[in-house]
């Protein structure tokens, strides 16, 4: 068993960031739609498709901006420490 730690630098974590915010952009896609369809109708599918991934980005990036120093300020011992266990081989 060998014990090992994380931890990202400004850009590992903006790009962990700007990929939460695209996927959930994504991901919100077919909501905006289902939800704003009585009102926009489906002419507005296009506009959903292609604005929501791109403000899920810009929300990532800004997310990891503002989160950023707060991540290191807590990944310096001041409130938590990433650990955990690396298990090699077939002996546990």
């Amino acid at each position: 068993m060998k014990e090992f730690t994380v931890q990202l630098d400004f850009f590992s974590f903006l790009k962990m960031s700007l990929l939460i915010g695209f996927c959930f952009g994504v991901g919100s896609v077919p909501l905006l739609i289902l939800f704003n369809y009585g009102q926009l109708g489906l002419g507005s599918a296009p506009i959903f498709a292609f604005g929501a991934p791109i403000a899920g980005l810009f929300n990532g990036f800004l997310a990891g901006l503002v989160g950023f120093p707060l991540y290191y300020w807590l990944g310096q011992g001041v409130g938590f420490k990433l650990a955990g266990n690396l298990y090699v081989g077939e002996n546990q």
